[in-house]
């Protein structure tokens, strides 16, 4: 889920809304980007496992977040087999929208408007050192 909607800089959802539209996040997985996903999350093991030390954070892996020890032999089937409804139901469980902080970065004399026409609660400014700003209302 996280890779189809925003995990890597050729996602949609980067693409898309950052880099087309100009601001960000929210969307759901089409299937193309689940097929692409999954090709990179499976074609990428062959390789992820050939010195000492890889080896041995796989193992940690393991035991630190309690997997079976078959996670890594089950697991490019696991990815093969998903389908826009898990990644859906996963989304669902873990994006809480009603807790989500949005943080828009930009020239405030461009964007403040549109920002402010989402509706997404109350704006809060902040200087570059994160400092609060006094809100000014939009031009």
């Amino acid at each position: 889920m996280n890779n189809i909607v925003g995990g890597n800089f050729g996602a949609r959802i980067n693409m898309n809304l950052r880099e087309d539209k100009h601001w960000s996040y929210g969307a759901s997985p089409t299937p193309e980007e689940l097929a692409k996903v999954q090709a990179n999350e499976t074609l990428s093991l062959p390789g992820s496992r050939e010195t000492m030390n890889e080896v041995g954070s796989s193992i940690e892996e393991l035991v630190e977040y309690g997997l079976p020890d078959d996670y890594y032999e089950k697991y490019a089937g696991r990815v093969r087999a998903l389908q826009i409804s898990d990644i859906e139901t996963a989304a669902k469980r873990v994006v809480r929208p009603d807790n989500l902080v949005w943080v828009v970065v930009g020239d405030r004399s461009k964007i403040e408007a549109g920002v402010r026409e989402l509706n997404l609660g109350e704006l809060k400014f902040l200087d570059a050192d994160g400092k609060p700003i006094q809100d000014r209302p939009s031009a």
